[in-house]
């Protein structure tokens, strides 16, 4: 049995997937496994992975690959890749990034040295102008880790390494047709029975800036699957992580407002959250949250008339094409 699964969902990423892979395969911890989805990738992507592998002959019976017959989206990959995991911690990696190569070797002796449920690392935000440190706000339970760090990077899954009982869950609510926000969904839920978080220093993961990544692009689907990971966690958590639940509203809503431009069918969205949203949940977004300050008089405005706030940002919007 391997000591951690690595689960890669693949798609259209052939330009990065060589580096990616040669990090993977050249890491110093021995026993690992690795699970890559072929989400039905156009290009060479998974081509490429076993090219490289021929050069890491130590590897090849560590290696599972999962074929898609159509592409599902990368909520989907990673469900089916999780179900095929046997390791005794499980994380995940997204194939345009990049690992330092004794990345898994330390997180897996943290999660030993420590017993902790999960283990958290600090990661490098790479674009082709610069590198980027993120460290994490520290913290000694999971109530304070998930208070202190609920925003930004907080969603990945790539810097978090699970036990399998945990990522294994049964009671996990992640449907496969969510593909925005589906990192957030699963974390939320697992860090909800986590006992225990232990943290590694330095810098191991390096997360590539993709341009052409869903996470860069808002659509009419991104506002909708955040819709349904809202309507989710309030039937499963009707009392617990109302601040997270503040946070993603206001940035359902701020977004859908600077988007509207792009697709007619997000004032639909925005009107349904906004519709669900209390005038007390309003005036926490605008007092107390990291919304932009034009999303915050944004939503001032529209405390005192949606309709003259719908006005103002279609004026917004024209100017700016």
């Amino acid at each position: 049995m391997p000591e951690i699964s690595v689960v890669i969902p693949v798609y259209n990423v052939e330009k990065y997937i060589e580096r990616c892979v040669r990090s993977l395969f050249g890491q110093s911890l021995d026993s690992i496994e690795y699970i890559f989805i072929d989400d039905c990738s156009p290009d060479n992507s998974i081509a490429i992975m076993q090219q490289v592998l021929k050069e890491f002959p130590n590897r090849r019976e560590q290696i599972k690959v999962i074929h898609h017959e159509r592409n599902l989206g990368v909520g989907a990959a990673r469900n089916h890749g999780v179900a095929a995991c046997t390791g005794d911690y499980i994380i995940h990696c997204d194939s345009d990034d990049w690992v330092d190569s004794d990345f898994y070797e330390t997180m897996y002796k943290k999660a030993v040295e420590t017993g902790a449920d999960v283990v958290w690392a600090p990661f490098v935000v790479e674009s082709a102008d610069n590198s980027i440190a993120v460290l994490p706000k520290t913290a000694d339970s999971i109530k304070s880790y998930i208070r202190k760090n609920s925003g930004g990077h907080f969603n990945s899954l790539w810097n978090k390494l699970y036990r399998k009982e945990i990522a294994l869950l049964q009671n996990l609510i992640v449907p496969d047709e969510i593909c925005f926000g589906e990192d957030f969904l699963r974390n939320i839920q697992m860090l909800n029975v986590c006992r225990s978080i232990a943290f590694v220093s330095g810098t191991y993961y390096h997360y590539w800036q993709n341009p052409t990544s869903m996470t860069h692009n808002r659509s009419e689907k991104y506002f909708l699957n955040l819709n349904a990971i809202l309507n989710i966690l309030q039937n499963k958590y009707p009392d617990k992580y109302l601040a997270v639940r503040r946070r993603l509203k206001s940035d359902m809503i701020t977004e859908s407002l600077a988007n509207m431009n792009k697709c007619s069918r997000l004032l639909d969205c925005f009107n349904e959250i906004w519709d669900s949203t209390s005038f007390s949940e309003k005036l926490k977004i605008i007092f107390f949250s990291n919304t932009p300050v034009r999303g915050k008089i944004a939503i001032a405005v529209g405390c005192i008339s949606k309709s003259l706030m719908l006005f103002c940002i279609r004026q917004v919007l024209k100017r700016k094409q």
